[in-house]
């Protein structure tokens, strides 16, 4: 089972052709998307025909649902990530100039 973040469903599902590659490569039965990644993708749906377009796109995946336990575990993985990287994100130059 791989769960991917919201960004990656999105751009999959705009066609980005890399990101079907890698999906694909994964085997689309392992991917599954979490709870909150389904309330992110509804809330970017503009109406009631966008949303219904999406629920179709998602209901042959599995959804993970949020509890204690996975929450723990994805603070832990943050955690490490964090802890692991250089990676920061940029500053505006607004506020370097704090």
């Amino acid at each position: 089972m791989v769960l991917c973040d919201t960004n990656i469903f999105i751009s999959a599902f705009n066609g980005r052709q890399d990101t079907i590659d890698q999906l694909s490569k994964i085997g689309l039965d392992e991917v599954v998307f979490s709870a909150i990644t389904v309330m992110e993708l509804f809330q970017g749906m503009g109406n009631k025909y966008e949303l219904a377009r999406m629920k179709k796109k998602i209901k042959y995946y599995d959804i993970v649902q949020i509890d204690e336990a996975i929450s723990i575990k994805a603070i832990e993985f943050i955690e490490i990530y964090n802890s692991v990287t250089d990676y920061r994100y940029p500053m505006p130059s607004s506020e370097q100039q704090q």
